[in-house]
Parts: C-alpha cells; sequence; structure tokens
C-alpha cells in the first residue's frame, strides 16, 4: 500500500509480474521492477519525501512495523528493528527505477529471504542452521601485490561434516610418538581417518600403532594417537579427520541428495540457475 499523495489516501499495488497497470516486472535485472505512479500519486523516490529522512507512507505504523533507511552512497549498519522484518525494499536513491522487493516466505521455503543481486556483508555473520550454497571462498587482497589483486581460495567440501587436524611431529629414539589432541575431540568427532608421511628420510615401516584413544587407561583425559615405525630422531606430517557427532549435527544432519519438490527450495523442473540446467 502506499499513501504516496500524504494525505493519508491508500493507493493498492500488486507486484505480481500479470502486468498490473503502471507496474513492470524488469526480469532483466534480476526481480526488480519498474512503475508509474497512477494519476494524482507521487513516484517513491527521494525527491518526493516529504522531508530528509521521512518516509512516503506517511503513517506506517498504522498498517505494519516498519523502518527507513536512506543510502549516502557508503556502507551502513543495519540493525536494532526491534521487531523481526519480512519484506525488504531495496530501490534507487534518486528515481522511481531499480526497486526490490524481497519477501520473508517468498517461494517454497518459508522463512527466507530471497537475494536476487549480490550482496556485500562487512563484519561478522553469525548463521544458527544449516547454510547452503553453490559455491564458496575467502577472498583477501593479495599478499604480493595487495593494492591491485584480490586472492581467492575454494572451501574445502564433503558429503559429510568433516573436521581437519593436523600438524608436524617428532618422533622418539624408537621411532615412535604419541599426538594429543584438543580436550573434546572424542566429544565432537567419531569415524576417524589417518595419514602419516615422512619427512626428510624414506620410513617403509610408519605405521598407525593406537587408534585415538583416551590417554589415561583408555577411560579418561584427552584424546591421542600413536604412530610407530619411523626413523629414531625423524620427523613425520601427520593429519587426522573426524565426522561430527554433537547433538546439533545429530539434530540437523546433511542429507546430501534431495529431491526437489514441496518444502525444498525449488520445483521438480525448475532449476536454480537456468542456463546451467541441462
Amino acid at each position: 500500500h502506499f499513501d504516496s499523495r500524504h494525505d493519508g489516501t491508500i493507493v493498492d499495488a500488486n507486484f505480481g509480474q500479470g502486468g498490473q497497470s503502471g507496474l513492470t516486472y524488469d526480469s532483466a535485472s534480476g526481480g526488480y521492477f519498474k512503475y508509474t505512479p497512477p494519476a494524482g500519486f507521487k513516484a517513491l523516490s527521494s525527491a518526493n519525501m516529504i522531508s530528509a529522512g521521512v518516509s512516503a507512507i506517511t503513517k506506517p505504523a498504522n498498517y505494519f512495523d516498519a523502518k527507513l533507511y536512506t543510502g549516502t552512497g557508503a556502507l551502513q549498519t543495519i540493525s536494532s528493528f526491534g521487531f523481526e522484518p519480512n519484506l525488504l525494499w531495496i530501490k534507487d536513491r534518486s528515481a522511481a527505477n531499480n526497486h526490490g522487493i524481497f519477501g520473508n516466505g517468498s517461494g517454497n521455503s518459508s522463512g527466507t529471504l530471497l537475494f536476487t543481486k549480490g550482496v556485500n556483508l562487512f563484519g561478522n555473520a553469525s548463521v544458527l542452521g544449516t547454510l547452503s550454497k553453490g559455491a564458496g571462498t575467502f577472498v583477501i587482497d593479495h599478499p604480493l601485490d595487495p593494492q591491485n589483486m584480490l586472492l581467492y581460495h575454494s572451501f574445502v567440501e564433503s558429503p559429510e561434516p568433516k573436521n581437519i587436524y593436523d600438524g608436524n611431529a617428532k618422533l622418539d629414539q624408537d621411532g615412535s610418538v604419541t599426538i594429543e589432541l584438543p580436550a573434546y575431540f572424542m566429544a565432537l568427532n567419531k569415524d576417524f581417518r589417518y595419514l602419516a608421511s615422512p619427512i626428510g628420510d624414506a620410513m617403509p615401516n610408519l605405521h598407525l600403532a593406537e587408534e585415538v584413544h583416551h590417554k589415561y587407561f583408555n577411560a579418561f583425559g584427552p584424546a591421542v594417537f600413536s604412530i610407530a615405525g619411523g626413523t629414531p630422531g625423524g620427523a613425520i606430517s601427520w593429519q587426522i579427520t573426524g565426522n561430527r557427532h554433537d547433538p546439533f549435527i545429530l539434530a540437523h544432519p546433511i542429507v546430501v541428495e534431495v529431491e526437489k519438490g514441496p518444502g525444498q527450495l525449488y520445483d521438480k523442473g525448475q532449476c536454480l540457475v537456468p542456463s546451467l540446467c541441462q
């Protein structure tokens, strides 16, 4: 609803793609629309605000909880709503074009906020739930040329909720070493996998002597495992992985293959990226 006359009069607008009068869905812009206001109403833009910082909806509290943020061309932190927002409206600061409306509960996945454009987040982000993505990287200023280049590295992916631990170790006079792991290791992990590689010398008899167990009488203390058969005084590189079995992952297991349909991101016959869906 828009009160763009600023006199308390409300006009309805349908944001579907059904050819509503004055409303054009701009599919090339990925979910954005343009509109021509009805006769007697003003276009929603900063030029038509009552005054700086005042919404074109004069009494939003009569209809819904709303917060207005006007862009400045710089980064802006948006927080402390005082309510759970279920509609995000992003638009050009000075024109009636380039509107984007993103709703909580849009599509098949209730409770989701859909962005059809890129989003840059500066600062920390916490997700209590499961994060799904098409691909993922870290990006930093390139350490060899930070002024002119970026450096990307891909995430390490797995169909299992896998944790990786590794390090280097020096062997004792018997060619053995016991590796001590974090105190929480066995509470967090199960289904262990091991790797060990000699450093500097061939060690054909290098092997896993003892699997992960509690250090003291196999009943309490930190988690440890032992490697033997190496060169006395030599060095090795080791790696161990484990699959999470903490209460959260048990309550929210990762299902690797899922059929599209009700309750999923997309219905059957629909693709996340249609141009790549063969």
